[in-house]
């Protein structure tokens, strides 16, 4: 008889076998769920497992596809389901499967209360705008970050006393693009260190029409122009970790009670205190979205010919480009390069441009 250490010739090749199916199988669910979530349960703070997602999903029965009976909006969403309010009615969570495997904070999803909450999700509904990215670790997955908002805050602050705009020209295709209305803030004012070069750099948006906004929250200034001009709109908040998004909330409506944290001393950066999405109803109609701070912010489906359209400050000079298909970046010719370098043409614009060119 055969020992479990030695298994027979004629099974050993199955054993094999079975054991590059597993190794293949835990490759690609780590691939798929990348990094544990933590998610609010009942319980409190959950971690969830890498992949734990795909694994329910493929356990539940595709045959039974949920009818859209309720409609409801998501005001969180975590790797395993999201967090649905119905008006009148207790917030509903419910698990994504594979019929609605995502939703973003700001969707309208239809759902059947009468089914368990872990098929109970039927369709994301139509969506009127977006705001979207690709995901960090798979650039062919379009990650939506918020959806059906009127106004996308841009808020950023000066580092070491430098306003550094790199991320600005970014966040603005994509909002744009997503049918978003833009509202630039450059908050932590009284950080600012050369104030003339700040207006110098931010003049190229001025001429865009996205008047910038200065502000400090810590200080309570400059808070009215933003809090009307949000009043009454679906808005959500952007920008890299630290520069105050939640503390600007605070400052704006106390009643969102978003937690903040210092920046890190070495290196004045942001620490992840918004940790997840969540969607927050304030009086007048205004709601609010604070997203996570990013460190890095992709474009979604755009590539070197779109990304001309989107800097259409470029097209009074590159009416006098040698070629028409001109990329601006290293064709001989280039009244582009040729405006920036003389100064008609903001230079720090002209170099986000390249970089951004050159990473796509």
């Amino acid at each position: 008889m055969a020992s479990k250490r030695n298994p027979p010739q004629d099974q050993a090749p199955d054993r094999r076998r079975a054991r590059k199916v597993a190794r293949a199988m835990k490759r690609s669910l780590r691939k798929q769920g990348r990094r544990p979530v933590n998610e609010l349960s009942e319980g409190g703070m959950e971690k969830l497992r890498p992949g734990r997602l795909q694994s329910v999903a493929a356990q539940l029965d595709t045959g039974d596809v949920a009818e859209a009976k309720v409609d409801g909006l998501v005001v969180a969403v975590s790797r395993k389901g999201c967090t649905v309010r119905c008006a009148g009615e207790d917030d509903v969570r419910l698990w994504f499967h594979n019929h609605v495997a995502s939703a973003a904070v700001g969707d309208v999803v239809g759902f059947d209360p009468e089914l368990p909450v872990d098929r109970a999700l039927a369709c994301v509904r139509e969506r009127r705008t977006t705001l979207s990215r690709p995901d960090p670790f798979d650039p062919t997955l379009e990650r939506v970050i918020a959806a059906n908002v009127d106004v996308a805050v841009l808020v950023v602050a000066p580092s070491e006393g430098v306003l550094r705009t790199g991320l600005i020209d970014r966040m603005l295709i994509a909002v744009q693009r997503g049918g978003v209305t833009p509202v630039l803030v450059v908050n932590k004012r009284d950080l600012l260190g050369d104030v003339q070069a700040a207006e110098t750099a931010l003049a190229p948006y001025r001429d865009l029409g996205v008047e910038p906004l200065l502000s400090a929250a810590t200080l309570g200034d400059g808070l009215a122009p933003l809090r009307e001009r949000l009043r009454g709109r679906t808005c959500v908040f952007v920008g890299h970790s630290g520069v105050g998004k939640s503390s600007l909330l605070n400052a704006l409506w106390p009643e969102a009670a978003q937690e903040t944290a210092a920046v890190r001393a070495r290196d004045g950066r942001g620490r992840h205190t918004t940790t997840a999405s969540r969607l927050v109803d304030l009086p007048g109609d205004t709601r609010l979205i604070d997203t996570p701070g990013i460190r890095s912010f992709g474009l979604w489906q755009v590539d070197g010919d779109a990304l001309r359209g989107w800097f259409n400050d470029f097209d009074e000079a590159a009416a006098g480009c040698r070629f028409r298909d001109c990329r601006h970046d290293a064709e001989p010719g280039c009244a582009v390069r040729e405006a920036a370098e003389s100064g008609d043409l903001a230079p720090a614009r002209y170099a986000t441009y390249l970089r951004i060119l050159a990473s796509l």
